[in-house]
């Protein structure tokens, strides 16, 4: 999300925001409004590194996910990385078959 989707969505009144920034802090202002209004930022994982990370990411989910993420998006984020994992796994037996 970005500075002025947040601000945005504060003015909107959502219960919930989805990510947290990208592009910058957020505004003293924003912050404030987003306080007094009680709303929440709904924490998301993406992941930005390293494919061959994934098993160590599913591990992680798998021994902690659940202090820190709820269960839907703990099933979610699991079979997604799950999924990868398998197309990981068949791509690099295709490489290992032709070396």
């Amino acid at each position: 999300m970005f500075v002025g989707g947040f601000k945005k969505g504060v003015d909107l009144g959502f219960h919930t925001l989805e990510y947290i920034l990208m592009d910058d802090v957020i505004p003293d202002l924003e912050a404030e409004q987003f306080i007094t209004k009680k709303m929440a930022i709904m924490p998301t994982l993406m992941i930005y590194s390293n494919i061959l990370d994934l098993k160590r990411i599913f591990d992680l989910l798998a021994n902690h996910g659940k202090e820190y993420l709820i269960p839907d998006a703990m099933k979610q984020l699991s079979g997604r990385i799950s999924e990868l994992i398998t197309l990981l796994d068949e791509l690099l037996s295709i490489f290992d078959a032709k070396a």
